[in-house]
């Protein structure tokens, strides 16, 4: 049923234990071994970026089935800078190790007026939608989950700027505040939005606001309640517009993610059970969800973007889906039965343009 009015703020599926993140374990380690990444890599936990068959917790993987980086440092590749809004909770940007690029508001500088004429007094970082402040991070604690979505999006695209539209405190929040954070966004000139959270239930506003936007594309995290989405939904991963791109979250054997949403309405899948993710330079962890996998689309669909204005949200999708890596374990568990490859959709980018 859509439409339906909620009067106090709710916790947020973020699927499973704290987001569509679950914390298997927490760990201070700062060395990093060796096996480099063509991206980001020193550290061969970090399979997501360079999957040469090494156990990663116990789990021997399964060489190439990694997000097919690219080494976008050297300039390689022209692209000019897009953003990404991280509608999530806040970001830690000060401790951030991946030098975060944060998309800042120079029309309102930090002098107590509303500068811009926007209604937000000193929203020069981004905004928190959940207090009503200009301060977008305020503990680890609360602020924890964007924190570490902004870092994985940065070390797969390094010069994607960062918009942060806090909207959540820890697994607190409301569809409200969620609609007002993509306002926001799109008003700051995101290309990219990246969800990595969900409702259970349909509504119209939300809805109508991604619908709206139909030149943002909106990456979706597609829950870990291990529903088959074909039959049930969660939103926003659940809408059915040209705009919205659903992300399941698979191991490093192409198997899909035991608590991951799945279904052909599920567009396709990206590393997302036993990822290495940062917190801050000394802090790092594990987790498996289908938030990182859904950070990952939106680092994708950035450089694609970044590569070509000019692509609609249906032609990056398309592009991703039909450039992803098949295997038959992904078959039946999302739309383009394979898991998002980077290289191979700006590839296909490429051919289409005649590189």
């Amino acid at each position: 049923m859509m439409g339906k009015k909620y009067s106090v703020r709710r916790r947020i599926r973020l699927l499973m234990l704290f987001f569509a993140a679950t914390v298997l374990t927490v760990s201070v380690q700062t060395g990093c071994g060796s096996g480099k990444s063509p991206v980001h890599g020193t550290d061969p936990q970090c399979w997501a970026f360079h999957n040469y068959g090494q156990r990663v917790r116990g789990v021997s993987g399964i060489k190439g089935v990694d997000i097919g980086p690219v080494d976008l440092s050297g300039g390689s590749l022209k692209a000019t800078p897009v953003t990404v809004g991280v509608v999530d909770t806040g970001i830690d940007y000060k401790r951030s190790p991946e030098a975060l690029n944060l998309r800042i508001n120079n029309r309102d500088p930090i002098d107590g007026k509303d500068n811009d004429k926007n209604h937000l007094t000193d929203d020069r970082y981004g905004w928190d939608f959940y207090h009503n402040r200009n301060t977008i991070f305020q503990d680890q604690l609360h602020d924890y989950h964007g924190t570490y979505i902004a870092n994985e999006i940065a070390k797969v695209y390094p010069g994607v700027q960062i918009l942060s539209c806090k909207f959540l405190q820890g697994t607190t929040g409301d569809v409200r505040d969620a609609v007002k954070a993509i306002r926001y966004a799109v008003s700051r000139g995101a290309s990219v939005i990246n969800c990595s959270w969900s409702f259970d239930e349909e509504d119209r506003e939300l809805y109508n606001v991604i619908k709206k936007n139909k030149n943002v594309l909106f990456v979706c995290a597609a829950g870990n309640s291990r529903i088959d989405l074909d039959r049930e939904k969660t939103f926003p991963a659940g809408f059915d517009l040209d705009n919205v791109i659903s992300v399941a979250a698979m191991n490093n054997r192409a198997e899909i993610y035991d608590c991951s949403g799945y279904g052909h309405r599920v567009h396709l899948a990206a590393p997302g059970e036993n990822i290495r993710i940062t917190l801050s330079a000394k802090d790092k962890t594990f987790v498996s969800g289908t938030s990182v996998s859904a950070a990952y689309v939106s680092a994708a669909a950035a450089i694609l973007k970044s590569c070509d204005k000019g692509l609609s949200p249906a032609e990056i999708r398309a592009l991703l889906m039909e450039g992803s890596k098949k295997y038959d374990s992904l078959t039946t568990k999302c739309g383009a039965g394979g898991c998002l490859n980077i290289r191979g959709a700006l590839e296909i980018l490429k051919s289409q343009r005649g590189g």
